[in-house]
């Protein structure tokens, strides 16, 4: 391979890791700082469209800016500017700046995209950038793993940060190729534009659901996201492997992008539709993976194809439109709860290859040799090792029988990670719930792989940072519902709730053992909408019916989203205990918003079977939107022995 070319490998694989990253980043932004933030304001909608729009723009900007001035130090700069603001995202946490700086790194991305784009035909085949874009892919994903579901600026100084800074350094370094006089203003065509916005649509794709290992193992708690590390390299080798043979010939291209589109439909049906199993999840993640590695191959080998034959055409309209179009499925299952928009993407995508690549076909193509596959499928496995090793099992542990019948409770929403004023510092509100240990914490709006959190995996770190047993239910594709606990967990399940708007809502049941007695414990989040509200007044009575089959001692915390005068909660107090009626005043403080709380949402209830020792709400300086809410309470024997 020409000593040129490695340069732009490194800039790919580097380019492709920050992307994801800045796309994930943008995803959470978009739907809390500005869609939440903004809530309430004049052209609400209207603005937060032309924020799309901007961070969408990178490609015209860089057509429009800098189309004629790129040279041999483009690519340097704008992946150096990249990755200057990912580090400033590290260390600069204040709201305004967090969301206007993850807007600007997805222009910066959009254009270090088109300049990457434009030096594709100095490669001497389609298979060397095509490893780049695989690499960027597995790093991204291996990062995650070893830092706890988390993006590396969260654990700056890790390997993984020293990996980051080497492969710069790799880029910055190593010569890039002349653009060899491009040719300017030459219309892109059809073919090339198509393929442009295929390009977002299977980006979105992938971030959101197939490379999304959290969200994949959102279903089965118990096994971590680096279980399905190990399926996305097997579909990753199998996809490899067979595009390298098929994708040349024309009856085998047809047979590999009828497969590929199977593949990965089945992965998305899956893991939209289907409540897996750890196996199931494995081979349907595995078949997905499979399905995404021959798209990306077949994309990036006629990518090359046109930047050889046609030098100089910049694909921009279907860059901005690839863009644009996979945030309205996005939009839809945000507001509607359906991810059935997700299937107009790949519909799009297998769609546009099969009419192009059957209307164009290219014939050949020069491939690597088997010690180039070798070597990626070696980078590919090295994570696999470390993270299934450092695994923490997160099995019901024997913990030490406690003396007293006395329990301290808490519950707290922890907002995906997000402070009540928008900024992006899971850190904060664990370190302050670190201070302040309890016997049983509920929380919602516990993050694992949901685009609120940027895809991260809340649930495994604070598995990482909490003592004691725990519990994940997942209610809405990684938004869900958890509990930890010092008490023993004899069962627990996860029941949703048959009543839905935006979100599906959930309720976790576990069942805890305490001094060899059984005690429930319910944790849920239930609608957000405002009063009057008939699917929120809905789900409290399939709560209360679940309570009402209980004969033992129970224990209901959650952010509840109603006033303690609204119905649900007027129909709550008559299954709990009489304390709250007796003493109205324990419902007064309030617990929403945090820094300058206006109502009261946040509870704790129980079964007449404990007495209450003491209930206050907590100022947690505003470390999530939500003020926790903390009860100690003692199990009263003279009710148990009636």
């Amino acid at each position: 391979m020409p000593k040129r070319e490695y340069g732009l490998i490194f800039a790919l694989i580097l380019f492709f890791w920050l992307l994801m990253d800045f796309i994930s980043l943008w995803l959470s932004v978009l739907c809390t700082y500005f869609y939440f933030g903004w809530e309430g304001t004049s052209f609400h909608l209207a603005k937060i469209s032309l924020v799309v729009l901007m961070a969408s723009s990178g490609s015209l900007i860089y057509k429009i800016g800098f189309q004629k001035q790129d040279n041999r130090w483009g690519v340097k700069l704008f992946l150096g500017i990249q990755f200057l603001l990912y580090l400033l995202l590290a260390f600069i946490r204040s709201s305004d700046f967090f969301a206007w700086t993850t807007v600007l790194g997805n222009v910066v991305s959009g254009m270090t995209a088109v300049a990457l784009f434009r030096r594709l035909r100095t490669f001497d085949n389609h298979e060397t950038p095509f490893y780049g874009v695989l690499i960027g892919f597995a790093i991204y994903l291996a990062v995650r793993i070893l830092n706890d579901g988390l993006l590396t600026l969260f654990h700056m100084g890790r390997i993984s940060t020293l990996v980051l800074f080497g492969l710069f350094v790799l880029a910055m370094v190593l010569k890039h190729p002349d653009l060899d006089g491009p040719v300017h203003n030459k219309k892109a065509g059809p073919a090339v534009q198509c393929y442009a916005v295929g390009f977002g649509l299977l980006l979105g794709l992938c971030v959101v659901l197939l490379y999304n290992l959290s969200l994949w193992s959102s279903k089965t708690p118990a096994e971590p996201a680096a279980v399905y590390y190990g399926s996305f390299y097997v579909g990753t080798f199998a996809g490899l492997m067979l595009s390298r043979q098929l994708v040349a010939r024309p009856v085998g291209f047809q047979f590999l992008l009828a497969t590929a589109t199977v593949g990965m439909g089945f992965g998305v049906y899956v893991v939209l539709y289907v409540p897996y199993g750890v196996q199931l999840g494995i081979i349907a993640h595995s078949l997905g993976c499979f399905g995404t590695t021959a798209f990306w191959y077949i994309h990036v080998r006629r990518y090359w194809f046109f930047a050889v034959r046609k030098p100089g055409v910049l694909p921009v309209l279907g860059l901005i439109i690839g863009a644009i179009a996979f945030g309205f499925p996005l939009a839809y299952f945000l507001l509607k709860a359906d991810p059935s928009g997700f299937w107009l993407p790949l519909l799009l995508v297998a769609a546009i290859m099969a009419i192009i690549e059957f209307r164009y076909p290219i014939v050949g193509g020069k491939k690597l040799s088997a010690l180039w596959i070798c070597g990626v499928c070696l980078i590919l496995a090295v994570p696999i090792l470390p993270s299934l090793l450092s695994l923490k099992t997160f099995d019901n542990a024997r913990l030490p029988r406690p003396d007293s019948l006395e329990l301290t409770v808490m519950t707290t929403n922890i907002r995906y990670g997000w402070t009540d004023d928008y900024r992006f510092e899971p850190k904060k509100h664990l370190q302050w719930l670190q201070r302040r240990p309890a016997d049983i914490v509920g929380y919602q709006e516990f993050n694992k792989g949901s685009l609120y959190g940027s895809f991260m995996d809340l649930y495994q770190y604070y598995c990482s940072a909490m003592p004691g047993n725990s519990v994940y239910g997942d209610a809405s594709y990684g938004f869900g519902n958890g509990l930890f606990t010092r008490l023993n967990i004899k069962d627990s399940r996860v029941l949703p709730y048959r009543s839905s708007d935006m979100m599906q809502r959930s309720f976790v049941w576990t069942l805890l053992d305490f001094n060899d007695m059984e005690i429930e414990v319910y944790v849920t989040h239930v609608s957000h909408l405002p009063h009057p509200n008939k699917i929120r007044q809905a789900q409290v009575a399939e709560l209360i019916d679940c309570i009402g089959r209980s004969k033992r001692p129970w224990i209901l915390m959650g952010d509840l989203n109603a006033q303690p005068h609204e119905p649900e909660i007027v129909e709550l107090l008559k299954v709990s205990n009489p304390v709250f009626t007796q003493k109205p005043e324990l419902l007064k403080a309030l617990s929403h918003d945090s820094l300058e709380p206006t109502m009261r949402i946040d509870y704790i209830f129980f079964s007449e079977h404990f007495e209450l020792i003491e209930q206050k709400v907590l100022d947690n300086q505003g470390t999530s939107d939500h003020r926790p809410v903390l009860a100690r309470l003692k199990l009263n024997r003279a009710v148990l022995e009636k």
